[in-house]
């Protein structure tokens, strides 16, 4: 009888090519059924960390776009209307020289002013180049106001004032484009920024549903590996059973057995059970004088491969 170390099976003939196929079988079946349960963990894995970065993508370009962008376009649009009032309240003032229009151009100056000292801030943020424009409008506002600050300071009259028209009609005009064009400037931040958060969202959610699926696709392919493992053990097994070949299976070190066919109990005349309950009882059926040979192969099988051994085993009733 044969010891074959290399695939811990039981004494028995040469391996039948039935139960060589139903071990390839269940090793293929096996290899396959790790991959399945992999794609699974990693769907899973995906789809907790994914979601999260995405979130907080979003979160970053919408605190962009409410603390940065926004606020700077609103200050832009507040810098208009002020100079809107500026000019409103120095006509009113050349043409009647009331302190009141002399006041209104005052508090709109000093909105006027307090924008440009937030907004700089904030377009340093958004972009260098918007920047730039900011502190180009900036010194565009100073050499205006110098002007102004003559009249209403009194170092200049009205009347001088009126010859130099022209050219403070044309600074502040140049004013009012520079601000329509960094309103716009800012507004296609604005939109840009709006579509990324649009996208991202998009791609968030495709992320998520393509991940669910492939979660679903991986689960539904482990049923079928777990089923067709089960049929190939099955198969296995039947065929194992329906064979004169002693076989069983071990772990490498014959501490548990696995699996043992009924040829076991015709051949050996003992239970499966006993064996499972007591791996070493097929020893002991083992004729005495062949014992110390067959413990001494079974030893050693697990560094040296198959062995071929002959021996004899005692049955209960004394048959040889």
């Amino acid at each position: 009888m044969r010891l074959d170390a290399g695939d811990r099976r039981a004494p028995g003939s040469e391996p039948s090519a039935a139960r060589e196929a139903g071990d390839r079988l269940r090793v293929i079946a096996r290899r396959r059924a790790r991959l399945a349960p992999a794609l699974v963990l990693a769907s899973l894995v995906l789809l907790a960390i994914l979601p999260v970065l995405e979130s907080y993508r979003m979160q970053q370009l919408w605190r962009e776009l409410t603390t940065v962008i926004e606020p700077a376009r609103s200050l832009v649009t507040r810098m208009q209307a002020a100079l809107a009032l500026e000019a409103a309240g120095t006509r009113g003032y050349l043409l009647t020289g009331e302190p009141r229009f002399a006041e209104r151009f005052a508090r709109a100056r000093e909105s006027r002013r307090s924008a440009e000292a937030r907004l700089l801030p904030l377009a340093r943020r958004i972009d260098p180049a918007i920047a730039a424009r900011v502190e180009e409008m900036t010194r565009g506002f100073r050499a205006a106001d110098a002007v102004l600050d003559s009249l209403y300071a009194g170092h200049i009259s009205r009347q001088q004032y009126l010859t130099r028209i022209d050219a403070q009609q044309s600074r502040f005009q140049g004013l009012v484009d520079a601000a329509a064009r960094l309103d716009d400037s800012i507004g296609r931040v604005s939109d840009a920024t709006r579509e990324r958060i649009r996208r991202t969202g998009l791609t968030s959610a495709l992320l998520t549903i393509g991940l669910v699926l492939l979660a679903v696709s991986a689960a539904a392919l482990v049923s079928r590996l777990g089923e067709a493992l089960t049929e190939s053990e099955e198969r296995f097994r039947q065929t194992a059973e329906n064979i004169d070949d002693l076989i069983w299976l071990a772990d490498p070190g014959l501490r548990r057995y696995l699996f043992v066919n009924a040829a076991y109990e015709r051949i050996w005349g003992r239970t499966a059970r006993s064996l499972y309950e007591h791996p070493e009882s097929w020893m002991d059926a083992v004729h005495p004088d062949d014992r110390e040979r067959v413990r001494a192969a079974a030893a050693s099988a697990a560094q040296e491969g198959a062995i071929d051994l002959e021996f004899r085993v005692v049955r209960p009733d004394g048959e040889i």
